[in-house]
């Protein structure tokens, strides 16, 4: 069986949506950097698929390092996602942005590798 952090991620986060206590309190992660982090989940995750790794192991590192490159933990990061989760309008929110620094982030590659010379 293979270990993917990132479907152990969206695992956890469906079943927090199922949550019964909705907190309305603050996140532990405040928006503009949970939209940070999930970016570079994100961008993490497609480099992790186009490189083969020996080990699952080495794959998890990938995604420590992006919390720690951010300086949250994986308890902070956890208690964050629990938060959106059940606060689904702004995590919507987050996601969208995060989409659109993806979309960013694309067009960026794209005009870089078209200006390149052949």
């Amino acid at each position: 069986m293979r270990f993917n952090p990132f479907y152990i991620f969206v695992l956890f986060t469906l079943l927090s949506m199922f949550s019964c206590s909705i907190d309305k309190g603050e996140p532990v992660i405040p928006e503009d950097k949970m939209v940070d982090i999930l970016t570079d989940f994100y961008l993490t995750q497609a480099t992790v698929n186009d490189y083969v790794l020996p080990k699952n192991e080495n794959r998890v590192m990938y995604y420590c390092g992006v919390l720690a490159r951010h300086g949250v933990t994986e308890a902070e990061f956890d208690s964050a996602v629990t938060w959106y989760t059940q606060n689904f309008d702004v995590y919507e929110k987050v996601y969208d942005k995060v989409l659109s620094n993806l979309a960013v982030v694309k067009d960026s590659v794209a005009k870089s590798i078209q200006n390149q010379p052949q």
